[in-house]
């Protein structure tokens, strides 16, 4: 299923709920019990502005999707776009979509459980001073890379989000030495937020050991 462009901007925030209940209905209708539903993040678009937060807000919400729909899986499109497809609502990489759909779909319900069909998910940040400490879910051991990334914002109590600099760190916690990302922002001397493409037309680079890329993310309600 890759369907939602045409309810970025929906004002009642209920895409969760209401896909939750379509599938709800199929798996009635079709009298197949919990059959399984994969589907897609739709993908990055200009959506009218590309600094907007209404396409990734959807994203969000197809994100929450997947935690309440029972025996289901999403993949993430965030680097499936090239930069000149910003006007691109159909973007080409059309193979790699229908290849994480199959990892999502071997490994869940033919039990090809050595085959990584996760993506990266945020799992908890942490202040210190003026860096965000980033630790995450699905990393299967590695990030893709150390340095370059890109994608992170941080914004202060203002609110305003800021391009930010990230980096692979390792740091000595109870359990031993464990690596994060660290960010920081020269305007942005206390952070209180962060985000990773969280605008209606931004791309990052994380990604996993297995090559799938970091969901996108907020840390605010703003």
């Amino acid at each position: 299923f890759y369907q939602g462009c045409s309810n970025v901007g929906d004002p009642d925030g209920q895409y969760t709920q209401r896909l939750a209940d379509l599938v709800a209905q199929w798996r009635r209708d079709f009298k197949q019990g919990d059959i399984p539903f994969y589907f897609v993040q739709i993908a990055p678009y200009h959506n009218g502005d590309v600094n907007g937060d209404w396409g990734p807000k959807l994203r969000e919400q197809q994100f929450n999707a997947a935690k309440i729909i029972p025996n289901s899986g999403i993949v993430c499109t965030e680097d499936l776009v090239y930069p000149y497809e910003v006007e691109q609502i159909h973007p080409c990489q059309k193979r790699q979509v229908g290849e994480r759909l199959a990892y999502q779909a071997l490994n869940k319900t033919y039990g090809m459980k050595n085959l990584i069909c996760e993506s990266m998910t945020f799992k908890e940040m942490k202040i210190v001073g003026d860096t965000v400490k980033v630790h995450f879910d699905n990393e299967f051991g590695a990030y893709n890379r150390f340095e370059g990334i890109e994608g992170f914002e941080v914004a202060g109590e203002d609110k305003v989000f800021h391009k930010a600099t990230a980096k692979h760190i390792w740091q000595e916690g109870n359990d031993g030495w464990n690596e994060c990302i660290a960010v920081t922002c020269p305007e942005v001397k206390k952070p209180v937020a962060l985000r990773y493409c969280f605008r209606n037309f931004q791309l990052g680079n994380m990604a996993n050991a297995g090559g799938l890329p970091l969901f996108p993310f907020r840390t605010d309600n703003w």
